[in-house]
């Protein structure tokens, strides 16, 4: 039988989120290992709805949680975390138009590469543009002397984030 239940605490013995739940009061509690899909790794917040069965060999399992806040539109997935009251922090949203929001939509994600290659030109023209500078300082009588420019963007790659 399929029953909805209440979260109430969870400990993790051998690997494996066992969660305590109430089924019908407070005095029905059973304790349930968590299931899920492969790499899905997620707590319940207390007072949580959970979907409780048992098996045919009477053990009790969560088959997972009613999620009160869907926003998803067909072909979309969303994955977000709470606080420990259940207030949303923080989510990725992998949208049906080809997009990915990460923490919201107000910036955007830049492309290593393209960036590095546009800033080493810009670096490259200040540098030609110098030189003009000091040569006609030099025309006119005076002094100037070319310190060259350069920039490292290096420390802004990331290699665990990759895109097209």
């Amino acid at each position: 039988m399929i029953r909805i239940a209440k979260f109430n605490e969870a400990t993790i013995n051998k690997a494996r989120r066992i969660l305590k739940v109430f089924v019908r009061s407070k005095i029905d509690v059973f304790t349930s290992y968590q299931v899920g899909q492969h790499g899905d790794d997620s707590c319940p917040v207390k007072d949580a709805d959970l979907v409780h069965t048992k098996t045919a060999t009477d053990d009790s399992v969560i088959l997972g949680v009613i999620s009160t806040n869907q926003k998803c539109n067909p072909g979309e997935r969303r994955i977000f975390a709470t606080d420990s009251t259940g207030v949303e922090k923080i989510d990725i949203y992998l949208r049906n138009d080809g997009t990915i929001e990460v923490g919201g939509t107000g910036d955007n994600f830049v492309k290593y590469t393209p960036l590095n290659s546009a800033m080493s030109q810009l670096i490259l023209d200040i540098n030609a543009e110098l030189v003009k500078i000091s040569a006609g300082v030099a025309t006119g009588g005076g002094s100037y002397v070319v310190s060259p420019l350069s920039l490292n963007l290096s420390g802004a790659k990331t290699t665990k984030i990759k895109t097209q």
